[in-house]
């Protein structure tokens, strides 16, 4: 028959760093800390879970505080080997502070609130406030956090960081959260939220593809910088508007602006155009080559075809309207007319 006994952890620092622990055992070891102290009591191992190898640094590794409450077996009948075979969440203890006892942390920084429930007040299905006061983002969904107990299952670190399978029938999510704040969250439709408190980097090796079904939006309150070692091609189905309060377009190469309809440029302030060379506007008839097969008039002429305007196209020729003067100014010396109509 195997006996079963209980104590508290009063040493999680084992010098071998083995994920053993020292326990003060109830019915074994005296609460006297003088005359038990604790590094008399025995380093006891822990059994894991077949769903943990332990074994070449495989599976999980112990998790145990001071201070906490766990089941034993001895493995001897000296009762001087115990091996820890799991813990017993109570309520915390409301006497850790008493000098001179034991079973309890000697370091006194667990429990964090004596006198309550060990297990976790998420699981308790009791929510804290303490997300209230985070900045949100302008499309940000409201969360819907609504835990039952027993139906919240919670792992929470020393530090604070924590994941949730909340399995509640009015809102099962999947919350994972660092202590700082950082989090994502998968709500009871499907939809998931990240929120990075701190900066975001993220580095793909390969290449990455996203799709998006819906609108896709994009927010920043300081600059946008979209940088390309290659070509950039942005193509849409519908329009392509750009607003803002100043737009500069700057090419090493060349800079080519094509429209299969009606270019028009408009401001309420004066149109300045600036070249280092020559500037040039020129009509650009529709033409086509008759008699021969030919892109350009050159390949069609010597190709013994006619170069001629497409039938029904418009070609009225380079219009300049103003309602008052058009100046036209020049180098006078090289300022040749070789047709000129009035």
């Amino acid at each position: 028959m195997i006996e079963l006994y209980y104590g508290v952890v009063e040493d999680a620092k084992d010098p071998d760093a083995l994920g053993r622990y020292a326990v003060r055992i109830i019915g074994v070891h005296t609460a006297d800390i003088e005359t038990h102290p604790v590094n008399r009591l025995p380093w006891c191992y822990t059994m894991a879970p077949t769903t943990s190898p332990s074994i070449s640094g495989l599976g999980q590794s112990p998790f145990i505080v001071q201070g906490s409450t766990v089941i034993l077996s001895a493995l001897d009948d000296s009762l001087q080997q115990f091996l820890i075979i799991g813990t017993l969440p109570t309520t915390a203890l409301a006497d850790t502070k008493i000098d001179g006892q034991g079973f309890k942390d000697p370091d006194r920084q667990w429990p964090r609130n004596p006198a309550t429930p060990d297990v976790n007040m998420r699981y308790r299905g009791i929510y804290p406030n303490v997300y209230r006061n985070e900045i949100k983002g302008k499309y940000e969904p409201n969360r819907i956090v609504k835990p039952e107990y027993p139906k919240n299952n919670v792992f929470e670190t020393r530090k604070g960081h924590i994941k949730e399978y909340d399995d509640s029938d009015g809102a099962p999510r999947i919350h994972e959260r660092h202590s700082s704040g950082t989090y994502y969250e998968v709500g009871p439709n499907g939809s998931k939220v990240t929120k990075v408190v701190g900066n975001n980097y993220t580095l793909v090796a390969g290449e990455e593809t996203l799709e998006v079904i819906g609108n896709v939006n994009i927010i920043t309150n300081g600059n946008c910088n979209i940088q390309a070692g290659g070509d950039t091609d942005i193509a849409s189905a519908g329009d392509i508007r750009i607003v803002g309060a100043h737009a500069s377009i700057k090419m090493d190469g060349m800079f080519a602006l094509k429209a299969d309809a009606k270019i028009k440029l408009q401001t309420l302030a004066n149109v300045e155009l600036t070249a280092s060379d020559q500037v040039i506007i020129k009509e650009d008839p529709t033409m086509y080559c008759s008699g021969a097969a030919a892109t350009n008039e050159a390949a069609c002429l010597l190709a013994g075809g006619s170069w001629l305007p497409v039938k029904g196209t418009s070609n009225p020729g380079i219009i300049i309207k103003a309602i008052n003067d058009i100046k036209i100014t020049g180098d006078q010396k090289n300022n040749n007319c070789l047709n000129r109509k009035s």
